[in-house]
């Protein structure tokens, strides 16, 4: 830990040269001002559930302040008296202060302010913890996938990495992406603003002769191994209704053919196969970049040890995802309509509303996951089954299998939706 000098407001121009002194390590601190010279000691350290951290300012007895904004500093030669610690809170949250003195709490408060008293050695441990109250998703992509990034955000956030990808639970805020396609000209930044439980997506096309990236395959092929190759469909007909679905997916990396023993691509889409309920994990991990290597384990799920999607599994599982929290649940077995929306608006953080049982005949208060198709339905996501003639029956099919193809237009649909790009509903 570091320890920083005391220094008052009337020092405040000489703030530039002490913080660099700092860099350098320990600083004493000696002045006709420094009046505490005391042996008592203050660690402060910071825990965020984001990397967005607060501003301390710590008042000592004698009105003289300290800055810190750093997650962890120390204070020390400080004298006896009353202390007051200021919070300037990161956007969006609440704060909660713990004062302790070895493994004894003496203070706390879920205010962003608190007064405790200091004796002569003592060695106190300020917490101060921010819980998120207000936030969202941001999630970057871009076609082709693979192009590395830099995600600015509120409060000095800096999220880095490869298309596409997801922050979950996001202070609310102004965002900005830079793209940094290898070989290629840097494209202006995009920005946008995040309000409370909402979404912002960032996508991009970079057309650049030079550019140079491998593609992660998402197909239910089970190793995930990373490829670049390219391949022409069997099954996917140009003039065919899913063929611009398939083809975005494809190029985004969300999606990808089968591959045989050896991992070649076979050429084969499955666009007529049903999604599993593995596949729909392990593409959900994909489409918003959400790495399933943070959780290790064996699944609850038996069924789902020792299968090349166990990892899948396990990650649903410990982000409670609602439909993995079945441990009877056959993984291979074809995930329903009602399945993949739920599990899509819940990862996506989508506030669900009340069933009413009135937007489609045969989707009742009562029916499964009821409130994740008519909250859909609601935001344009969905609007249910059309005749030959392309009338609307007013009928849903909740318990239904979703095709591979058919799943693409979901997948293309829901990532238009939240980019900003289109309001246009699938109907499958």
């Amino acid at each position: 830990m570091r320890t920083f000098p005391r220094f008052s407001t009337r020092r405040a121009l000489f703030a530039l040269s002490v913080s660099s002194l700092l860099l350098a390590g320990t600083v004493s601190h000696s002045s006709a001002n420094d009046v505490s010279g005391g042996t008592a000691s203050i660690v402060l350290q910071q825990k965020s559930m984001s990397q967005a951290l607060g501003t301390l300012t710590l008042l000592e007895p004698n009105q003289e302040t300290v800055t810190v904004t750093t997650a962890s500093s120390t204070a020390t030669a400080l004298g006896a008296g009353k202390y007051t610690l200021f919070v300037a809170s990161p956007n969006g949250t609440s704060t909660a202060i713990e004062v302790s003195r070895g493994a004894t709490v003496i203070a706390s408060a879920d205010t962003p302010q608190i007064s405790f008293d200091v004796a002569d050695g003592d060695q106190l441990h300020l917490t101060i913890e921010y819980h998120l109250v207000s936030f969202g998703l941001v999630g970057v992509s871009s076609m082709p996938a693979g192009i590395p990034f830099e995600l600015h955000g509120p409060d000095g956030f800096l999220g880095q990495g490869a298309t596409p990808k997801s922050f979950e639970t996001m202070p609310i805020g102004e965002y900005s992406v830079t793209y940094k396609p290898p070989g290629c000209l840097v494209p202006p930044a995009k920005s946008n603003r995040l309000e409370k439980n909402g979404h912002v997506y960032f996508s991009i096309t970079i057309k650049c002769d030079s550019l140079q990236v491998v593609k992660a395959d998402l197909s239910s092929e089970p190793d995930g191994r990373m490829t670049s190759e390219t391949v022409t469909f069997d099954d996917v007909p140009h003039d065919a209704w899913f063929a611009p679905f398939v083809y975005k997916v494809t190029r985004f990396g969300i999606m990808s053919g089968y591959r045989d023993a050896s991992g070649k691509l076979t050429g084969h889409f499955g666009a007529s196969a049903p999604v599993t309920l593995a596949e729909l994990a392990k593409i959900t991990h994909g489409v918003l970049g959400i790495d399933e290597k943070e959780y290790a384990g064996i699944p609850d799920n038996q069924s789902a040890r020792a299968k090349w999607y166990s990892k899948y599994i396990v990650s649903a599982e410990k982000r409670d995802w609602r439909i993995y929290n079945d441990p009877a649940l056959s993984p291979d077995r074809p995930a329903t309509r009602a399945e993949i929306l739920v599990t899509l608006l819940q990862v996506m953080d989508t506030p669900l509303q009340w069933p009413k049982g009135k937007v489609f005949k045969d989707v009742t208060r009562r029916t499964r996951y009821a409130s994740a198709v008519e909250t859909a339905a609601t935001m344009g996501l969905v609007s249910g089954k059309t005749n030959a003639s392309g009338k609307q029956t007013g009928f849903f099919g909740p318990e239904e299998p979703v095709t591979r193809a058919e799943f693409s237009k979901i997948l293309t649909v829901v990532m238009e939706k939240f980019r900003g790009g289109s309001s246009s509903s699938f109907r499958n």
